[in-house]
This record gives structure tokens, sequence and C-alpha cells, in this order.
């Protein structure tokens, strides 16, 4: 009943799409679903796109389903962990409702909150008491993407018919995962490591479905794909990582709890939440990668990186993925959102100059990348957390205003922030320059030059300072990260994965000069932010 209820909502939303939202599938499991609803025009969320998860009960359309809000949005009915409170979705939900109505419904609370009914009773006090304050801090609160809808254009992944395309081989793979969680989840609590491997295996063709079909239609359509795996832990990255280990490890917890008391669904749904994509689930991608003869490569450490880099050197032509930072790194041509289907939303480094945050043209001026970048990375980023109520709106004005340098933003912030009663963590600053330097001096595989090296030389005094290093990636010879690159060796153990010869890879098509890294006595880290940047 359930299953034949969703498969006819899903056709209707096909023939009739309501207005500014889609849905459908994640992946092979019709009872996950995600849904985009574009911000209604008559509300402070203008110009977002905000993504959400679905979870259908097994007894569907009896009891309503479990919608959250995967983006971060600010809302009162809607706290931060996405959560929803709609009457419809709780004790007023009927059979008679479908998804495409409760989508509607969403984006009417968005034009209209009931602030007498919170989840997050602090927004709803700014809501009745300042409306004006609460709209602006709404606006701060949608990010990059949807700050540069006016660079974004709908394509379909046939235009790009005879390039080259990057793509993230992760989000493939975390797609793909939604079919089978749980089998995954238990594969990966086997401690014989040779028995994980062969349930590995095993379960790969299941969790491969959705990436073989994606590279497959590529393929089909003369689109060249080139598939792009994360390598091993970034030190820029340790926090965040370490935050994911902890929930996923909570939520398998309560996984398995409520596996234990019967509730299946639920246990699914838990799951779902600790998948962890391991080197050993690309390697199973990566040999299907071999037989079809398509062109692939490991990162040592990121694949944002390394995709920035491939496309930087013309070795491929844009790049598909669901992470904004790679505009941050310098990306020229970067395609989201790719369906099923085909549409994707590509946005363009030569349209920057069509954006405009409060009227003022982005790229007026003296408008750089690095203005870009620090401007990205103010608003917050995979690297550094934002301060509190900093936006792209502020962001932009503390770069546009106080200038691109360190010591600059430092002023202004001092001026525009700290004077008015808010606090800066007193080790703010101190990270963002590291940030700065994982977006600028992160190693990556060149395999042009067969050998790994940060994406720009580091200053000279500090090519060998151990601090550094381990915050952009450290050093490896080149041998080992060629084995790595090919997919020989984990990234991760840098142990072989088979004893099986490795094809010869594909020669670059086109190359940019490179300058060789110099070697220095090392300085301290404290050095090297002292100076005026």
């Amino acid at each position: 009943m359930a299953l034949k209820r969703i498969n006819k909502e899903l056709l209707d939303l096909g023939r009739d799409p309501p207005s500014s939202c889609s849905a459908g599938p994640t992946g092979d499991n019709m009872f996950s679903w995600q849904a985009t609803i574009m911000g209604p025009s008559q509300s402070p969320y203008d110009g977002g796109v905000f993504f959400l998860n679905i979870t259908f009960p097994t007894d569907y359309p009896f009891k309503p389903p479990k919608v959250s809000f995967q983006t971060k949005i600010y809302h009162p009915n809607i706290n931060s962990n996405g959560s929803i409170c709609l009457d419809i979705l709780k004790d007023q939900w009927s059979p008679a409702l479908t998804i495409s109505k409760v989508l509607l419904s969403i984006c009417s609370m968005l034009t209209d909150p009931n602030a007498d009914d919170p989840l997050s009773p602090e927004i709803a006090h700014l809501y009745k008491t300042d409306r004006q304050r609460y709209e602006t801090t709404a606006k701060e609160w949608t990010r990059l993407i949807p700050t540069l809808k006016d660079a974004s254009k709908p394509k379909h992944i046939s235009e790009y018919k005879g390039q080259t395309l990057a793509i993230d081989a992760y989000v493939l793979l975390h797609r793909g995962a939604f079919s089978c969680p749980v089998e995954i989840v238990k594969a990966g609590l086997i401690t014989d490591i040779n028995q994980r491997n062969l349930e590995l295996s095993k379960l790969s063709t299941k969790f491969l479905n959705y990436s073989i079909f994606q590279i497959k239609a590529m393929i089909a359509i003369k689109v060249k794909p080139y598939v792009v795996f994360d390598g091993g832990p970034l030190g820029a990255k340790l926090y965040t990582e370490s935050s994911r280990d902890d929930s996923r490890a909570k939520n398998l917890d309560i996984a398995l709890r409520l596996e234990a008391q019967g509730k299946k669904t639920q246990a699914r749904q838990a799951f779902s939440k600790c998948v962890d994509i391991t080197p050993r689930m690309a390697y199973e991608l990566i040999k299907v990668l071999r037989s079809l003869r398509v062109d692939y490569v490991v990162a040592p450490y990121e694949a944002d990186a390394q995709m920035y880099h491939l496309e930087r050197m013309g070795l491929v032509d844009g790049i598909i993925t669901e992470d904004s930072d790679l505009l941050v790194f310098g990306a020229r041509k970067v395609i989201f959102k790719l369906k099923q289907d085909g549409s994707c939303d590509e946005i363009s480094r030569d349209r920057f100059g069509l954006v405009r945050l409060d009227g003022i043209p982005l790229c007026s001026g003296q408008w750089t990348d690095v203005h870009f970048r620090r401007m990205a990375m103010l608003s917050g980023c995979d690297y550094l957390k934002s301060l509190p109520g900093v936006g792209l709106k502020k962001a932009f004005d503390a770069v546009r205003r106080g200038g691109e340098t360190f010591d600059m933003l430092t002023l202004y912030f001092h001026h525009h922030y700290e004077n008015k009663g808010k606090k800066i963590p007193t080790d703010y600053w101190y990270k963002f320059r590291l940030a700065d330097l994982a977006f600028m001096h992160q190693r990556i595989w060149c395999p042009i030059e067969r050998k790994i090296k940060p994406l720009n030389p580091l200053p000279v005094d500090f090519a060998h300072n151990e601090e550094i290093n381990d915050w952009i990636g450290c050093d490896m010879p080149d041998e080992v990260a060629e084995a790595i690159a090919n997919g020989n060796l984990c990234p991760i153990t840098n142990e072989e994965f088979a004893n099986e010869a490795i094809a010869t890879r594909p020669k670059a098509m086109t190359a940019r000069n490179t300058i060789n890294d110099k070697v220095a006595p090392q300085k301290s880290l404290f050095d090297f932010f002292n100076k005026s940047r």
C-alpha cells in the first residue's frame, strides 16, 4: 500500500510539480526522498535554495512522513537540527494530504511563520519584537550558492557533450549508500578485515548502482567523466571529521537499540545517519571504473582541492559537486544539483559580474579572487565557523569596506563588531589564517608532473614547517602518492588494497607551467602569521 502510494505521488510530481519545489528518491530506496524548495519571493529567504530530507513510514499515508531541513535556515518553526513544527506533519495529518501539499505548506510557512508555536523560542521572540532585525538575520543566513543565483544557469548534462567533467566520487557513493545503510554499517562492524571486505564486495552491487548509472549516462551522451576520490584526513578538517565521527557513534547506538526493540523503520533511519563511506568502498568503485576505462584519481587529501587543480591545469572543463567550497578555491565552472534526469545548475565565474549584494556588484572595483575567498571564509566554510551574526552580507561589507588583508579585516571587525559589544574568540583570526592556508596551499597530486605538491608554492620560509604541513596535508614520497592516486594503496593506512596489475593512467590533455617548491630553513607558525599579508 505505502509503496504504491509513494510511486503514484512521484508520478504526480513529475506531471504537475508544485511551484518552486521538487522532490524525489535519493537512490533506490523509495521511502527516502530529498526535496528542494526555492525561497519564496515575498520572504527573507528569497533567492535561497533549501534541501529537505523526507522519510516515509511503512504505513504511509495513514501516518505522516518525517520531513526535516538539511539546509540551515533561520526560522521560528525550524530548529538547528532541521526539525519542522507544522501541524499537518503532526496531529493534523490526513491520508488525503500529499508530499506536494506538504511542500507548499512549508513554502507558506517560510512566508508566514507561526511564532505562537515555535521550535526556536529566541527566533520567535525576535520575530515578534523586532521584525526588521529578524528579516535581516534570516537573509544573512542565506549562504553562498543562493547569493550567486545571477551567476547560475539551469543546464542539462547533455550540453557538455565533448567535454571532460570532474565528478566528486563521494557524492555519488553517499547517494548510492542510501539503498542499503543497515548492511553497510553492519559490514563495517565486522572485526575480521578479510570478512569485512568480502561483505562490502557483496554489497557493492547495491551501493554502486547509483554511481554506475550516472557515469554510464555521461559516457552515453559523449561527456567524459573524470572521477575524483577523497584521500587521507586533512588537518584543517580534523575538528569537523571528529564531530561527524561523534555523531555517527551516537546514531549507531540509537540504531542498534531501536533494532533490538524491533523498530525496524526507526532503526533504518538511524543507521542511515551513521553511514561512513570508507576507502574500501571507494576501491569497489575504482575497480568498476577500470573496467569501463574511465579516468579517475584518488587525491592525497581533499577531493575539492584536487578537482580545482585538474580544472586549473586544463585537464577538465568543469566540476560536478555539491560543495560550494569549490568556488572558494577558485573553480571557474561548477555544476550543482545533478539529477538522474540530467538536469543541473551551473555556476560560472565568468558570470560573477552579474551578481549583486544589496544592489552592489560583487565584482566592482578591484575585487579579486582573494576578496571572494575571504568573504566566503568570514561567512563560514568547511575550515572555519562564522562569527555569530556574520553572514555573506556582513562578510561582503567587511571585505569591500575593510579590505582583504588580515590587518585590515581585524581592524574592521574591531570597530564594527567588538565595539558593539560582540565578542570574537581569541583564536578566531589564527584559525582564519589557517583556513586561508588550506585553500591556498593544500597538497594535491599532479598527474602531469607525477608528484605531490601544494596548490600554490608555500612561502620559502615555511616549506618544511611541521604545523603548516599538518594543516595542509603532510608531504609524502611521490611513489606513495602515485600509488594512492592510482588506487593501489589505501590513502589512510597506505596499505595495498589488492595485489593486481594497474592499467597505465591516460596522459594529460593539456597543462600549464608550474613552479617547483624551494626548500628553506623552518620558522615558527607565528612568524608566518605576523607578516603583513
